[in-house]
Protein backbone atom coordinates (compact mmCIF):
# COMPACT_ATOMS: atom_id res chain seq x y z
CA UNK A 1 0.00 0.00 0.00
CA UNK A 2 2.53 2.14 0.61
CA UNK A 3 4.76 2.03 -2.61
CA UNK A 4 1.68 2.75 -4.76
CA UNK A 5 0.63 5.55 -2.83
CA UNK A 6 3.98 7.02 -3.80
CA UNK A 7 3.10 5.78 -7.23
CA UNK A 8 0.13 7.59 -7.09
CA UNK A 9 1.45 11.12 -5.61
CA UNK A 10 3.99 10.64 -8.64
CA UNK A 11 1.03 9.99 -11.09
CA UNK A 12 -0.61 13.24 -9.68
CA UNK A 13 2.16 15.33 -9.44
CA UNK A 14 2.10 15.08 -13.26
CA UNK A 15 -0.20 17.96 -15.43
CA UNK A 16 -1.65 19.51 -12.44
CA UNK A 17 -3.45 23.16 -12.42
CA UNK A 18 -4.41 25.32 -9.70
CA UNK A 19 -7.71 24.88 -8.26
CA UNK A 20 -10.53 26.26 -10.10
CA UNK A 21 -14.59 25.37 -10.77
CA UNK A 22 -13.70 23.15 -13.70
CA UNK A 23 -14.22 20.12 -11.93
CA UNK A 24 -16.85 20.67 -9.56
CA UNK A 25 -18.96 21.87 -12.53
CA UNK A 26 -18.45 18.48 -14.74
CA UNK A 27 -18.49 16.17 -11.33
CA UNK A 28 -21.58 17.90 -10.10
CA UNK A 29 -23.53 16.87 -13.50
CA UNK A 30 -21.93 13.25 -13.42
CA UNK A 31 -23.44 13.12 -9.68
CA UNK A 32 -26.90 14.52 -10.78
CA UNK A 33 -26.94 11.54 -13.47
CA UNK A 34 -25.66 8.95 -11.29
CA UNK A 35 -28.76 9.94 -9.01
CA UNK A 36 -31.26 10.25 -11.81
CA UNK A 37 -29.83 6.54 -13.11
CA UNK A 38 -30.58 5.33 -9.34
CA UNK A 39 -33.96 6.20 -9.25
CA UNK A 40 -35.21 5.31 -12.33
CA UNK A 41 -33.48 1.57 -11.86
CA UNK A 42 -36.42 0.25 -9.99
CA UNK A 43 -34.28 -0.88 -7.14
CA UNK A 44 -34.58 1.04 -3.95
CA UNK A 45 -32.10 1.12 -1.04
CA UNK A 46 -31.75 3.13 2.12
CA UNK A 47 -27.83 2.84 2.33
CA UNK A 48 -27.95 4.51 -1.12
CA UNK A 49 -30.52 6.98 0.20
CA UNK A 50 -28.42 8.29 2.83
CA UNK A 51 -25.76 8.41 0.77
CA UNK A 52 -27.28 10.71 -1.95
CA UNK A 53 -28.57 12.74 0.76
CA UNK A 54 -24.49 13.13 2.43
CA UNK A 55 -23.15 14.25 -1.18
CA UNK A 56 -26.01 16.90 -2.36
CA UNK A 57 -25.22 18.84 0.96
CA UNK A 58 -22.03 18.38 0.65
CA UNK A 59 -21.42 19.44 -2.72
CA UNK A 60 -19.77 22.98 -2.01
CA UNK A 61 -16.47 20.22 -0.89
CA UNK A 62 -16.13 20.14 -4.54
CA UNK A 63 -17.02 23.37 -5.81
CA UNK A 64 -13.48 24.61 -6.45
CA UNK A 65 -10.77 21.73 -6.66
CA UNK A 66 -7.23 20.84 -8.11
CA UNK A 67 -6.99 18.79 -11.05
CA UNK A 68 -3.77 16.37 -12.22
CA UNK A 69 -3.32 13.36 -14.23
CA UNK A 70 -5.02 10.62 -12.58
CA UNK A 71 -4.70 6.83 -13.13
CA UNK A 72 -8.32 6.69 -13.61
CA UNK A 73 -8.89 3.37 -11.64
CA UNK A 74 -6.72 3.12 -9.03
CA UNK A 75 -7.58 0.33 -6.82
CA UNK A 76 -6.28 -2.74 -4.86
CA UNK A 77 -7.54 -4.87 -8.54
CA UNK A 78 -4.92 -2.85 -10.94
CA UNK A 79 -1.79 -3.82 -9.43
CA UNK A 80 0.83 -6.35 -9.49
CA UNK A 81 3.49 -7.14 -7.17
CA UNK A 82 6.55 -8.48 -8.68
CA UNK A 83 8.90 -11.40 -7.23
CA UNK A 84 11.01 -8.78 -5.79
CA UNK A 85 7.98 -7.73 -3.75
CA UNK A 86 7.54 -4.09 -5.75
CA UNK A 87 4.18 -3.01 -6.31
CA UNK A 88 3.59 -2.17 -9.90
CA UNK A 89 0.50 -0.33 -11.37
CA UNK A 90 -1.51 -1.58 -14.11
CA UNK A 91 -4.28 -0.68 -16.33
CA UNK A 92 -4.39 2.89 -17.69
CA UNK A 93 -6.92 2.38 -20.20
CA UNK A 94 -8.87 5.20 -17.89
CA UNK A 95 -6.30 7.87 -17.29
CA UNK A 96 -7.70 11.22 -17.53
CA UNK A 97 -7.51 14.65 -15.81
CA UNK A 98 -9.49 15.17 -12.57
CA UNK A 99 -9.47 16.12 -8.70
CA UNK A 100 -6.02 13.84 -7.69
CA UNK A 101 -8.37 13.09 -4.42
CA UNK A 102 -10.87 11.68 -6.58
CA UNK A 103 -8.65 8.59 -7.50
CA UNK A 104 -9.19 7.70 -3.75
CA UNK A 105 -13.01 6.64 -4.61
CA UNK A 106 -12.05 3.21 -5.29
CA UNK A 107 -10.20 2.60 -1.95
CA UNK A 108 -13.42 0.67 -0.78
CA UNK A 109 -12.08 -2.44 -3.15
CA UNK A 110 -8.95 -2.15 -1.07
CA UNK A 111 -9.80 -1.61 2.32
CA UNK A 112 -12.16 -5.00 1.93
CA UNK A 113 -8.75 -7.08 1.24
CA UNK A 114 -6.83 -5.02 3.66
CA UNK A 115 -7.66 -2.38 5.65
CA UNK A 116 -3.40 -1.77 6.42
CA UNK A 117 -2.90 -1.53 2.40
CA UNK A 118 -5.63 0.72 2.30
CA UNK A 119 -3.87 2.77 5.22
CA UNK A 120 -0.53 2.50 3.91
CA UNK A 121 -1.51 4.13 0.19
CA UNK A 122 -3.03 7.19 2.17
CA UNK A 123 -0.76 7.48 4.33
CA UNK A 124 1.99 6.93 1.78
CA UNK A 125 0.50 9.75 -0.70
CA UNK A 126 0.30 12.24 2.08
CA UNK A 127 3.58 11.42 3.36
CA UNK A 128 2.01 10.94 6.94
CA UNK A 129 -0.07 14.52 7.14
CA UNK A 130 -3.12 13.71 6.57
CA UNK A 131 -4.75 17.43 5.67
CA UNK A 132 -8.04 18.49 7.36
CA UNK A 133 -10.66 17.51 5.45
CA UNK A 134 -9.25 14.92 3.58
CA UNK A 135 -11.50 11.91 4.91
CA UNK A 136 -14.84 14.17 4.57
CA UNK A 137 -13.99 14.45 1.25
CA UNK A 138 -12.86 10.78 0.60
CA UNK A 139 -16.81 9.62 2.18
CA UNK A 140 -17.97 11.94 -0.16
CA UNK A 141 -16.29 10.74 -3.19
CA UNK A 142 -16.87 7.00 -2.11
CA UNK A 143 -20.71 7.88 -1.74
CA UNK A 144 -20.88 9.69 -5.23
CA UNK A 145 -19.44 6.50 -6.82
CA UNK A 146 -21.13 3.93 -4.81
CA UNK A 147 -24.65 6.04 -6.32
CA UNK A 148 -23.69 4.61 -9.05
CA UNK A 149 -23.30 0.79 -8.19
CA UNK A 150 -26.98 -1.04 -8.86
CA UNK A 151 -28.08 0.91 -11.95
CA UNK A 152 -24.22 -0.33 -12.91
CA UNK A 153 -24.51 -4.05 -11.70
CA UNK A 154 -28.47 -4.39 -13.51
CA UNK A 155 -26.38 -5.22 -16.83
CA UNK A 156 -24.97 -8.25 -15.46
CA UNK A 157 -26.48 -10.73 -13.57
CA UNK A 158 -28.53 -10.86 -9.90
CA UNK A 159 -25.33 -12.01 -8.21
CA UNK A 160 -23.54 -8.47 -9.21
CA UNK A 161 -27.07 -6.71 -8.24
CA UNK A 162 -26.90 -8.14 -4.48
CA UNK A 163 -22.96 -7.63 -4.96
CA UNK A 164 -23.43 -4.03 -5.25
CA UNK A 165 -26.21 -3.84 -2.64
CA UNK A 166 -24.55 -5.59 -0.18
CA UNK A 167 -21.52 -2.96 -0.82
CA UNK A 168 -23.40 -0.37 -0.61
CA UNK A 169 -24.63 -1.64 3.23
CA UNK A 170 -20.23 -2.12 3.60
CA UNK A 171 -19.32 0.76 2.73
CA UNK A 172 -22.02 3.33 4.47
CA UNK A 173 -21.10 1.31 7.93
CA UNK A 174 -17.90 2.48 7.72
CA UNK A 175 -18.62 6.33 8.48
CA UNK A 176 -22.06 5.34 9.85
CA UNK A 177 -23.21 6.96 13.80
CA UNK A 178 -19.19 8.29 13.96
CA UNK A 179 -18.50 11.64 14.97
CA UNK A 180 -15.49 12.03 12.76
CA UNK A 181 -15.22 11.52 9.34
CA UNK A 182 -12.53 8.79 9.63
CA UNK A 183 -13.29 5.67 8.56
CA UNK A 184 -13.68 2.95 11.15
CA UNK A 185 -10.95 0.88 8.75
CA UNK A 186 -8.50 3.47 8.44
CA UNK A 187 -8.28 3.26 12.45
Amino acid sequence: GYQTGTQLRTIHSLNTSPPSHLWGDKYTKKIHSRIKNYQTCGIKNKYVDKMIEFVLENLDLIRVRPMSQNHGDFHSGNIIITPELEAVLIDFNRIKIADPLYEFNRIYFSHRISPAFAKGQIDSYFQNNIPEGFFKLLKFYIFSVNIANIPWAQQFSQTDIDFAINGNKETYAQDENQESDIPKWYN
